[in-house]
């Protein structure tokens, strides 16, 4: 008996594992439209990570949405990084 495909991950929604370990307050935003959208558009327009220059696929914020959520969708508060690069910003972040 043939198997059926494995379902496809969407990490947009709810309950995909996408936000483990995120605060929940944070993850509904994370998940939202808007979020999705802006990192697309941000992403093409801004494709090297600002600290060495690879291809970018983590849009980050500068001042972090728990600080500040005024400038969670704000274009100047977003910058390109590699995943190595922004692993690298978020452990200096929290051991502060």
């Amino acid at each position: 008996m043939p198997e059926s495909p494995k379902p496809k991950r969407r990490p947009w929604l709810q309950g995909s594992g996408f936000a483990v370990g995120r605060k929940k307050s944070n993850s509904k935003f994370y998940t939202s439209t808007a979020w999705r959208k802006l990192r697309s558009m941000f992403i093409q327009q801004n494709p090297a990570c600002v600290e060495c220059g690879r291809a970018g696929k983590v849009v980050d914020h500068i001042v972090r949405v728990n600080e500040d959520e005024t400038l969670a969708l704000t274009w100047d508060n977003l910058q390109t990084m590699c995943h190595r690069c922004h692993n690298s910003k978020s452990g200096k972040e929290a051991h502060k």
